[in-house]
C-alpha cells in the first residue's frame, strides 16, 4: 500500500516520551523506529520541509504547532540541504495525501526513505504549553513493541542518551573547498544583480537560501569547513567572511570563534546568521546563555533598535547572546532584539565592518530584514572599489 495514502489505523502505535516523565501516546509514521533527540516547537504555518533539511535541526525533534501537516509533500527545490537532519517529527495530524504542483513525494515517503521516525495523533498544543513551562528536553519516539514498555524504563532511556546536535561537523571534517557560481545554484543571469565579489563561506551549516541570498547579489562563494584556519580563508583572496547558521553548542565553538577574531583583526568584513552570529559574539568577548524554550519558526518579531521598526523573521536557535537590555559591553552594539523576550537579535562591533543576526534575514520565511545581505555585500563592493 502506498504509504501516503495510509490510514492512521494502520500506522504502529508510538509513544513520546519527555526526560521529565511525560508522555504523548499517537501513532507512527515515516521510519517507524524508535529515536531520540531533544523537542523544541516550530511555529511557522508552512515551511516543514525547510525546517527539517536545515542542518541547524539537527539532533532536535520538532514539533510543529500547525495542525495539519504535509499538504504540500516534499520536493528537491525547497530542500535547504541535501538530507532531513532532524531527528524526528511530531505533528496533531498528517496529510494523508499531498496536493501540490510541485510535490514529488509525500513527506512520509520521504521520512521513511530518510530513516526519520515521525509521530501523529499527539496534543501538540499540549506539549507545546509543556515545553513551554519547563523548556526543552530530550525525548524519545518509541514504535511498536518498544512503546508498551513501562514508561519509568523508557524515561531511562531517554535520560541516558546523548543527544548529537553538532552532527552536521562530524559529516563535514575533511571536506574540501568548493567553490559556488550563481549557476551551480540554478540561477539565471537575469537573476543576479551586483558587481561581483568573491566571499568566504564558514560551513556550521548552511542553508541553501543563504548562498542563493549572496550569490542573487553578485557573490562568488568559496565555501570552507567551519574547521578552516584564518589562513586557509585569507588564502582564498575573498573580499569578505560569511559565518552561516548551522547546530552547536558554544562549548563546541571556541576554535571557530578564534578563527573569526583573527579574521576580523585581519579587517575582512564579516557577516553571520544563526550560529555565526553566536561565534561572532564570542569573538568579541560576548557571554552567551542557553534559552529556556529558543526560537524556532517563520513569525519572530524583532525590533530594530536604531529605528524602532518591527520586522518579522525566520528564526531556528537554542543559545544566544547574553547582553540584557540597559547593560553594555564594549565595541558590540545591539541592533535587534526579540519583541517576545527581549533577546538579543543582532549585534554589530564598533569601528569594524562586522555584524550578524540570529535569524535569517531573507529565504526560508519573511522577508522584512532582507536588507542585511544588501548591507553586507554594499561592503565588499565599496572595499574592493567595485
Amino acid at each position: 500500500m502506498n504509504t501516503q495514502n495510509t490510514s492512521r489505523q494502520h500506522r504502529p502505535q508510538a509513544l513520546l516520551v519527555l526526560a521529565d516523565g511525560r508522555t504523548f501516546a499517537g501513532r507512527a509514521f515515516g521510519a517507524n523506529t524508535t529515536s531520540f533527540g531533544e523537542v523544541n516547537f516550530n511555529t511557522a504555518m508552512s515551511g516543514y520541509q525547510e525546517a527539517l533539511t536545515d542542518p541547524a535541526s539537527a539532533g532536535t525533534m520538532i514539533t510543529l504547532t500547525f495542525p495539519h501537516i504535509g499538504n504540500t509533500g516534499m520536493n528537491t527545490e525547497d530542500a535547504q540541504s541535501t538530507k532531513v537532519w532532524a531527528a524526528g517529527l511530531i505533528v496533531r495530524e498528517l496529510s494523508r495525501r499531498p496536493s501540490n504542483w510541485r510535490s514529488e513525494t509525500s513527506l512520509e515517503e520521504d521520512l521513511a526513505a530518510q530513516g526519520i521516525t515521525g509521530i501523529e495523533g499527539i496534543d501538540t498544543r499540549a506539549l507545546t504549553h509543556h515545553i513551554r513551562d519547563h523548556g526543552v528536553m530530550n525525548a524519545g519516539i518509541f514504535v511498536g513493541e518498544d512503546a508498551a514498555a513501562p514508561v519509568a524504563e523508557l524515561t531511562r532511556k531517554v535520560a541516558d542518551t546523548t543527544v548529537d546536535t553538532d552532527a552536521y561537523r562530524a559529516s563535514a571534517a575533511g571536506a574540501q573547498a568548493r567553490t559556488l557560481t550563481a549557476t551551480d545554484l540554478g540561477l539565471n543571469p537575469d537573476e543576479v544583480s551586483g558587481p561581483a565579489v568573491k566571499v568566504a563561506v564558514l560551513d556550521n551549516g548552511v542553508k541553501k537560501s543563504d548562498l542563493l541570498s549572496l550569490a542573487r547579489r553578485g557573490a562568488e562563494l568559496t565555501v570552507l569547513s567551519a574547521d578552516a584556519g584564518s589562513a586557509e580563508v585569507t588564502e582564498a583572496g575573498v573580499a569578505g567572511v560569511f559565518v552561516s547558521d548551522g547546530p552547536g553548542t558554544p562549548e563546541q565553538l571556541t576554535e571557530r570563534a578564534e578563527t573569526v577574531k583573527e579574521l576580523i583583526e585581519a579587517g575582512l568584513p564579516v557577516f553571520g546568521v544563526g550560529l555565526g552570529q553566536l561565534i561572532i559574539g564570542m569573538a568579541a568577548g560576548v557571554p552567551t546563555t542557553r534559552l529556556a524554550v529558543g526560537h524556532h519558526g517563520a513569525n519572530q518579531p524583532v525590533t530594530n533598535t536604531a529605528t524602532g521598526k518591527v520586522e518579522i523573521t525566520a528564526q531556528s536557535h537554542q543559545y544566544a547572546l547574553d547582553i540584557p537590555a540597559g547593560t553594555s559591553i564594549d565595541g558590540v552594539a545591539v541592533t535587534y532584539r526579540s519583541l517576545n523576550d527581549g533577546v538579543v537579535e543582532g549585534i554589530e562591533l564598533a569601528d569594524k565592518a562586522v555584524f550578524a543576526t540570529a535569524f535569517h534575514p531573507e529565504g526560508a520565511g519573511p522577508l522584512d530584514a532582507a536588507s542585511n545581505f544588501d548591507r553586507f555585500v554594499e561592503l565588499l563592493t565599496a572595499r574592493t572599489g567595485n
